[in-house]
């Protein structure tokens, strides 16, 4: 099933799933309940950032805690399908990645890692208008934030 391109969309960071289960503001939760509403965008995941969520949860969470990674997968999974097939949420699947984008990313500022790289080229390779997180190191980076906007289209923004 082709997901229609007829919307603007965001790509959602791994940290905003993550935040609509463990923020106390409830900022990343309010945000993913207005996905594709009005005069919202539409969501975008990619493969990778599905697969950091996954990481983080086993990482974070001790082994002790498990029902915790568990219940979060099961809602997770359940709000990820009702997105998807509303047609608000589309899962990107693994494609030829903007390596000029990539290099773009890194040449702006050096101390910006790969998987935050690769998880901005990816919106920029599905012409993303919004690139939406928490990461402040993203979020207050004034010349990486100046080069994604002129240069493609692209805004860091937090879910607020």
């Amino acid at each position: 099933m082709l997901f229609k391109k007829n919307k603007e969309q965001d790509c959602i960071d791994a940290c905003i799933w993550i935040g609509a289960f463990f923020e106390e503001n409830h900022s990343c939760a309010e945000y993913i309940k207005q996905i594709g509403y009005k005069l919202r965008p539409n969501g975008l995941i990619t493969v990778p950032l599905l697969g950091e969520i996954i990481t983080h949860l086993i990482i974070k969470v001790p082994p002790e805690k498990s029902y915790i990674v568990t219940r979060v997968f099961e809602d997770l999974y359940k709000i990820i399908n009702k997105l998807k097939n509303e047609k608000r949420l589309e899962i990107a699947r693994l494609t030829d990645i903007n390596k000029e984008a990539i290099e773009d990313i890194k040449e702006t500022d050096f101390a910006i890692d790969e998987d935050d790289a690769l998880h901005l080229a990816w919106a920029i390779k599905h012409q993303c208008k919004n690139f939406i997180t928490l990461d402040k190191k993203l979020i207050e980076n004034e010349k990486l934030k100046s080069v994604l906007r002129n240069k493609y289209r692209l805004r860091i923004k937090s879910p607020d």
